[in-house]
């Protein structure tokens, strides 16, 4: 049986929420999604809204799975 995951990704604005004086939660979320996906070991990610390289990066952390994108990015 082949198991697929589609996840959208945003985890928020990587820059501190300068308005209310909090630190950024992006890294955070980030780091607990990559878990939950591990735990998860799905066949085939599917990922929407991955605009930051450094997230792309982090993802790509993710062992036994080789990725493409269809930007440029």
């Amino acid at each position: 049986m082949l198991s697929v995951l589609t996840f959208n990704v945003f985890p928020g604005s990587p820059l501190p929420y300068i308005f209310n004086g909090t630190k950024s939660l992006y890294k955070y979320r980030l780091q607990l999604q990559l878990e939950e996906i591990a735990k998860i070991n799905p066949d085939i990610i599917c990922l929407q809204e991955l605009y930051c390289r450094n997230s792309k990066n982090m993802y790509k952390s993710l062992e036994n799975y080789n990725s493409f994108s269809g930007d440029k990015t």
